[in-house]
């Protein structure tokens, strides 16, 4: 037989899981979102490596 104090704890309990999830949905999509940033930052470095590379040839 569930008390008062048991549901209280109970709804605690789930309000506590809500939070928890809604803040790994938002840790996800913050990963996500650097993710995407890191690999647009690799593209760029990949190309400016190969400009330097590109101008240091066409010098020597």
């Amino acid at each position: 037989m569930a008390t008062e104090s048991d549901d209280r704890s109970k709804e605690a309990l789930e309000e506590a899981l809500a939070a928890a999830e809604a803040r790994a949905e938002r840790a996800e999509i913050e990963s996500s979102a650097l993710r995407t940033k890191l690999a647009q930052v690799e593209k760029q470095l990949a190309n400016l490596h190969r400009q330097m590379m590109g101008a240091g040839g066409r010098r020597g």
